[in-house]
């Protein structure tokens, strides 16, 4: 009686079980259902081409051609005929190099010979080219190339060929096998859950994208939601990567591809050039990528709360300092255009001249306000200076390397932009003081254009730093040339009634070049023989993109030597210098301590400036005075302004 009692018990938790695990098949079965559907909505048409067969036409016209003639057009050029020439040849096109006796075949080859699948997939094998196919992204937007990523994955190619490519292997595997094992439908279950919780994840992502995209900024509000979504899902697709078909590692130590995946299907594709293997994210260093990716997404929204245009350029170059991918920069952009107006609104450069320092040609209730003549003045210099605004954001939109270049070539249209801004602030002088003569409009316009040309010039100078350009020998000329520009940056600043952060920066500037000139005096840097070129060269090469612009004057080499000579006639010994610099590191010191929770980067700045005044302190107490070990520079802390190291 008892063993019937016990068995009729397990029967009935064996049903309730079971029943709960329906329950949860049927829950997760619909959620991918009703995923799926979404996605699928989303969807594009199936693209039509009519292709048209050119061969016989390219063979006739190519006979015309005698042995070595090259043809010659304004759409083809040398270039072009290179590129004709290296092609096909194994010794200069990557495409015809790795394959060796691998058969590589495209997507539908593929499909008809059994290799890649577009029905019936396990979850296993979703789970798995889902993390591939993320690790692939996630690698192209790390800066590599996108046949050699993304389109690797040969379900990219005809993605419109892929039959259900999720609901039926769950529609056939949960509903279709009541009386499985209940461990293994436990299993699977986990499964089905990593499944959708990518899916959710990849709908959230997209309608984000969508969202941002809107004009004015309207889906902002929606994409911030979203992205909050995508956010929470990135946990459980982290502790269900291991449950997706893993690659196999190749016998050179590369890592293999899973089904679907062929590394050398675009081979031919690559330009002539050497082959260059490109790694693969892992599927977890991509996962915290796409973490980090969504992070930067959510902070790049609030750049819509801002209505400053410094504000706003402040936002992107401190965006940029953190090395974002190149979708987020894109979007970034897109946020800060809006209708191709800043912030969407056609008066943000105006309202920012009249922040900086209200010129009276645009300030309210002023004289110049109902002069028709002004007013055309002011309006078609505040046009003017549009594009060259424009091109700020935008250069600061690009990767670090290629921001300097772009950089350079922005301080010509401040050049022209600044010219102008002198011409109409005399115009508008002159008409000023015969209304009130006891104001003026000198250097109004001026001094704006001169604030964003000084940032430029600086910026410039201090990425070399961070893209590591410059030589411990070029430190001395760099540091100066900097002080300079931070020197007329105050003074602008002073002169518009608006003194920053520059103030404590340039204070900077002096301890580190006092520093570097005391090691110098004490033969310390190692420069190079003047047969590799000389130093006015190297001087020349540095700061040749500043030639074209005139105000600030440029430093030439003559008046670096000047003040290179004086400074060292001045000190009656390498000492005082040091010591020179300590009291200075002490000043910075103390200056920093009052503002060290105004900015993120004073509190790196207060970590140099405390190292290097132990450091200094110790050089003026002759320690390491007789070696011919020249002095570290570390740029671990901050990017431009070193800590030094005695050797």
């Amino acid at each position: 009686m008892a063993d019937n009692e016990s068995a009729a018990l397990e029967e009935a938790g064996d049903k309730d079980n079971s029943d709960e695990l329906s329950a949860l098949t049927n829950e997760v079965v619909s959620g991918v259902e009703s995923i799926t559907k979404t996605l699928s909505k989303l969807g594009a048409n199936e693209p039509q081409y009519n292709w048209e067969d050119i061969t016989d036409n390219f063979t006739e016209a190519a006979s015309e051609l005698k042995l070595g003639e090259l043809v010659h057009d304004n759409i083809f050029g040398l270039f072009e005929a290179m590129s004709a020439i290296e092609m096909m040849d194994p010794k200069m096109d990557a495409g015809m190099l790795c394959n060796k006796a691998k058969k590589v075949l495209q997507f539908e080859p593929a499909v008809k010979a059994g290799l890649v699948r577009i029905k019936d997939l396990t979850p296993k094998e979703l789970i798995g080219i889902m993390d591939e196919l993320i690790a692939c992204l996630i690698t192209w937007l790390d800066g590599h190339s996108l046949v050699q990523t993304v389109f690797t994955c040969l379900y990219m190619h005809n993605p419109f060929i892929i039959e259900d490519p999720c609901l039926k292997p769950l529609k056939t595997r949960l509903r279709e096998e009541p009386n499985c094992d209940l461990d293994t439908v436990k299993s699977q279950v986990k499964e089905y859950e990593a499944v959708l919780a990518r899916l959710k994840f990849y709908k959230s992502f997209y309608l984000t994208l969508v969202a941002l995209e809107k004009s004015e900024g309207s889906g902002v509000a929606s994409g911030k939601q979203s992205l909050s979504t995508a956010l929470s899902l990135i946990e459980p697709i982290r502790k269900t990567v291991e449950l997706g078909v893993q690659p196999i590692s190749t016998g050179d130590n590369r890592q293999g591809s899973i089904m679907g995946f062929e590394p050398l299907v675009n081979q031919r594709l690559l330009p002539p050039s050497f082959p260059r293997y490109t790694a693969i994210f892992g599927r977890n260093q991509a996962i915290d990528y796409t973490e980090e990716m969504v992070k930067r997404f959510l902070h790049i929204c609030d750049v819509v709360n801002y209505a400053s245009l410094h504000i706003v350029i402040d936002f992107v170059s401190e965006f940029s300092k953190k090395r974002p991918c190149v979708l987020t920069r894109s979007y970034l952009q897109l946020l800060v255009w809006r209708n191709n107006n800043l912030l969407g609104r056609a008066e943000t450069i105006r309202d920012a001249i009249k922040a900086f320092n209200s010129p009276p040609s645009i300030a309210e209730k002023s004289s110049l306000s109902a002069n028709p003549k002004a007013s055309d003045l002011a309006d078609s210099f505040i046009n003017r200076a549009f594009r060259p605004v424009k091109s700020i954001i935008h250069a600061l939109g690009h990767n670090r390397a290629r921001q300097r270049d772009k950089l350079a070539h922005l301080l010509e249209e401040f050049a022209a932009l600044q010219d102008e801004a002198d011409k109409v602030d005399a115009q508008l002088h002159t008409l000023l003081i015969k209304v009130e003569p006891q104001r003026q409009h000198f250097a109004c316009f001026g001094s704006w254009v001169l604030y964003h040309t000084l940032n430029i010039m600086i910026q410039y100078l201090l990425s070399g730093f961070e893209l590591e350009l410059y030589s411990p020998h070029e430190y001395h000329y760099v540091f100066w040339y900097l002080d300079f520009l931070f020197g007329w940056h105050m003074t602008c600043l002073n002169r518009a009634e608006k003194l920053l952060q520059a103030q404590e920066t340039a204070l900077e500037l002096i301890i580190v070049l006092l520093a570097i000139e005391g090691f110098e005096m004490q033969n310390k840097t190692r420069k190079p023989a003047d047969k590799f070129g000389s130093e006015q060269t190297r001087y020349e090469r540095r700061f040749m993109p500043f030639q074209a612009v005139d105000t600030p004057q440029p430093m030439y080499y003559a008046h670096y030597k000047e003040y290179s000579n004086l400074s060292k006639m001045n000190a009656s010994q390498n000492t005082d210098l040091f010591v020179m610099a300590s009291n200075s590191f002490q000043q910075a010191k103390s200056i920093f301590e009052v503002v060290n929770n105004v900015h993120s980067e004073v509190a790196l700045l207060l970590k140099v400036t405390k190292t290097n005044l132990v450091v200094t302190k110790l050089a003026a107490g002759g320690h390491k005075h007789d070696s011919k070990i020249p002095p570290e520079f570390d740029f671990q802390c901050h990017r431009a302004f070193p800590i030094i190291k005695l050797k």
